[in-house]
C-alpha cells in the first residue's frame, strides 16, 4: 500500500510540474477589480507588461477583465519602442491584434491568438486600443501594486506610466497572459492533408523542415520581407535551412504552399 502511495504522490507531483514548466498565467493583480479602466478616448491604447521567467517561451492567449461588451480592439505589442529607465522599452511593434465582442462582465474573457508568438527575450504588453463605444476593462488599485500599467495619449505622442507624477494613479489593469515553455516540435496539417514537421524549434545553426508533399517553402521576416525560397532537395521531402551570416536573430515565418498561400509555421532563429 505504501508503494501505491509514493506512485500516487509521484504521479501528482510530475503533473504539477509539467504544468509550471510547460504553461503559467503571467499576471500582477490580485484577481479583484476595484474599478474600471478606460482609455476615455477615441485613439488611447492602454497596457499592462509582463516579462516572462524563462526564455524562449511562447504567448498562446490573453485574458481580459471586460466591465462592459463594447469591442475589444485587443493588442499584444513588443518591448522594441523607446528605452526607459523605469519600465521595459515602450510598446512599439504589434505582434498581434483583433477584435473580439465580450461574452461576459466582471469576469476573465479569454482571447487567442491568431498564432502563438515567440518570445525569445525581454518584455512585451497586452492591452487594448480605445474605439468608440469605449471598452472598459479590470482595475487593480489595492495594494500591493506592482504599477505596470502604462497609457498611449495621442497628444502626448509617447506611452507614459499611470503611476507617473502627471496621473499618479496606481495599480495595475487586470490583463494576464497565458505563455507556454514548451517548445517542443509541432506536426500541423495543410490543405490536402500535408503534414509537416519543424525542428528543432529554436534552432541556431540549421533547421531542418520535412512534409511529405512536394510544396514550396517561402521563408520570410515578421515585416513581411523574402529570406528564402526553397525546394524539395534531392532526400525527397525534406528542406535544409541554414541562414547566411547577414540574417539577424528573430521570428521568421514559413509558408508552406504556391506564394503566400497554404500553411503558415512561425520558427525562431537564435545566433
Amino acid at each position: 500500500m505504501l508503494k501505491y502511495k509514493f506512485l500516487i504522490y509521484g504521479l501528482v507531483l510530475l503533473i504539477v510540474f509539467s504544468w509550471v514548466l510547460f504553461a503559467e498565467t503571467l499576471y500582477v493583480d490580485d484577481g479583484i477589480s476595484d474599478e474600471p479602466a478606460s482609455g476615455g478616448e477615441a485613439g488611447m491604447e492602454l497596457a499592462e507588461w509582463f516579462t516572462p521567467p524563462i526564455y524562449p517561451c511562447q504567448i498562446l492567449a490573453i485574458l481580459y477583465y471586460p466591465y462592459n461588451t463594447s469591442t475589444l480592439h485587443w493588442k499584444v505589442w513588443d518591448d522594441d519602442g523607446t528605452p526607459d529607465p523605469v519600465y521595459p522599452g515602450e510598446p512599439n511593434t504589434v505582434l498581434d491584434e483583433g477584435y473580439e465582442t465580450p461574452t461576459t462582465i466582471m469576469d476573465w474573457f479569454r482571447v487567442d491568438l491568431t498564432t502563438p508568438i515567440v518570445i525569445a527575450d525581454g518584455s512585451f504588453y497586452a492591452g487594448w486600443r480605445e474605439d468608440s463605444p469605449g471598452y472598459q476593462n479590470g482595475w487593480d488599485s489595492s495594494p500591493p501594486q506592482d504599477n505596470q500599467a502604462c497609457f498611449y495619449w495621442p497628444l502626448l505622442s509617447s506611452w507614459a506610466l499611470f503611476s507617473d507624477p502627471m496621473i499618479a494613479q496606481y495599480g495595475d489593469i487586470m490583463i494576464r497572459a497565458i505563455v507556454s515553455y514548451d517548445m517542443s516540435v509541432e506536426e500541423q496539417t495543410l490543405p490536402n492533408d500535408h503534414s509537416i514537421k519543424v525542428y528543432p524549434n529554436p534552432f541556431n545553426s540549421q533547421c531542418k523542415i520535412i512534409t511529405p508533399a512536394d510544396v514550396n517553402i517561402q521563408i520570410v521576416d515578421i515585416e513581411g520581407r523574402i529570406v528564402e525560397n526553397k525546394q524539395p532537395d534531392n532526400s525527397g521531402n525534406c528542406y535544409i535551412w541554414q541562414p547566411r551570416d547577414e540574417v539577424a536573430s528573430g521570428i521568421y515565418l514559413v509558408h508552406f504552399g504556391d506564394g503566400l498561400t497554404g500553411c503558415t509555421k512561425r520558427i525562431l532563429y537564435t545566433k
